[in-house]
């Protein structure tokens, strides 16, 4: 993904157990082309006070000038941040070492569990877990060492709101709007207004019970995060007691998701 800060900076993000590995794998010739150095490989880990378990995912936030890294795993959610200034970075990204400065440090954030997905606006930071959606402002001062403001983080959805057996798998934000994928189908959110928001179900032409991947392409330099006005939507949904799989494809025009109906055949497989 194209990342305010990174822009000249592509990185490489590999996620373990109580470990993040963050990799530069180059830099941006004058020609706008990636060449393959610098070369210069970070590790995150206990020793920088990360103890979220098992790191699944892992983003980079933004309110326009400041900077931040979040990650998230089964056991909560986790921040690298400069100890008193609450900051990950400040404008463009020049060395990883900043990364890991003295008075940097990952701090956990609230008491999380089961992490799946965590997405940023210029506004907050959203954190997907199995059983709701949760956003948190990006105010530096909740995220310092010393004295912490409250964190206050706000529900956007709980799953059990969609049906009592639901879980949350995957989500894609953007211009205030959020599809969601659960075990019980798609739903799109309004964020503009008051919270919990509401849940708008979503038709999947002959899809499966089970939305577990969405992933958006669009003409945007930074597509796979500005999906609203004019894009396409994938949509992965499965039944493991089936062992089946599908792939449904949609428009996304001024925030107005439609799918595309690709032609399905009676025992024969589809174009996709």
């Amino acid at each position: 993904n194209h990342t305010t800060g990174l822009t000249e900076t592509p990185l490489v993000i590999a996620m373990g157990n109580q470990s993040v590995v963050i990799s530069q794998t180059g830099s941006l010739s004058s020609g706008n082309l990636i060449i393959d150095s610098p070369q210069e490989t970070i590790t995150l880990n206990e020793s920088l006070g990360l103890d979220i378990g098992s790191v699944v995912t892992a983003a980079f936030a933004s309110d326009g000038t400041n900077r931040w890294l979040f990650m998230g795993g089964d056991a909560g959610l986790s921040v690298l941040s400069n100890d008193t200034s609450g900051v990950t970075f400040t404008g463009l990204l020049t060395d990883l070492t900043t990364f890991t400065d003295t008075g940097m440090s990952c701090k956990t954030l609230g008491s999380f569990k089961f992490v799946k997905k965590v997405v940023a606006d210029e506004n907050y930071i959203y954190v997907l877990t199995s059983d709701a959606v949760y956003r948190i402002d990006l105010v530096a001062t909740k995220f310092t060492l010393t004295a912490p403001t409250a964190l206050n983080a706000e529900v956007v959805v709980q799953s059990s709101t969609i049906d009592s057996f639901a879980f949350c798998l995957d989500m894609v934000i953007d211009n205030n709007l959020m599809l969601l994928g659960t075990t019980q189908g798609m739903y799109s959110f309004d964020l503009s207004g008051s919270m919990p928001a509401t849940p708008v179900s979503i038709e999947i032409p002959g899809g499966l019970s089970s939305v577990s991947k969405l992933f958006t392409i669009s003409s945007d330099a930074n597509f796979n995060q500005e999906f609203y006005d004019s894009s396409n939507l994938y949509a992965l949904t499965i039944d493991f007691s089936v062992e089946q799989a599908r792939l449904n494809r949609f428009t996304i025009s001024d925030g107005v998701v439609s799918p595309i109906q690709d032609q399905l055949l009676e025992g024969q497989n589809g174009p996709l």
